[in-house]
């Protein structure tokens, strides 16, 4: 995780990228399709990461929570699960309304984004 590491985020287990669920995406359709999919996954991040750090920044715990929830999920279904992965912790964080090392997370989440959409890309061309 290296620089940013925050307190909720010790001991992450998942890979960066899973990609069988890659192949998974592939039998719905061709690899146009999913390199689209990977193209929504990353302007979706565009948005939704600003808005996770915006809701850290104004200690919206519950909002963090949602923001979080969509990030797990979406990034899930595309075999980012160490994203995945620290977006559960962020909202189960701000499930419990616990806001200290949210901020870091958000950084840390940001790096982990930015090393799946690579990973991505790199296997989607």
């Amino acid at each position: 995780m290296g620089q940013h590491e925050a307190p909720m985020l010790a001991d992450l287990a998942a890979e960066t990228l899973d990609i069988s669920a890659l192949d998974s995406l592939r039998e719905l359709g061709d690899e146009a399709f999913v390199r689209e999919l990977v193209d929504d996954f990353a302007t979706s991040m565009e948005e939704y990461l600003p808005s996770l750090a915006d809701a850290a920044a104004r200690g919206d715990a519950e909002g963090a929570s949602r923001i979080a929830h969509t990030i797990k999920s979406s990034s899930a279904s595309m075999g980012a699960r160490r994203v995945s992965e620290v977006a559960a912790r962020i909202e189960q964080a701000g499930r419990g309304g616990a806001l200290a090392g949210m901020a870091e997370a958000v950084v840390a989440l940001t790096d982990e984004v930015d090393e799946a959409l690579r990973r991505l890309h790199d296997a989607t061309t």
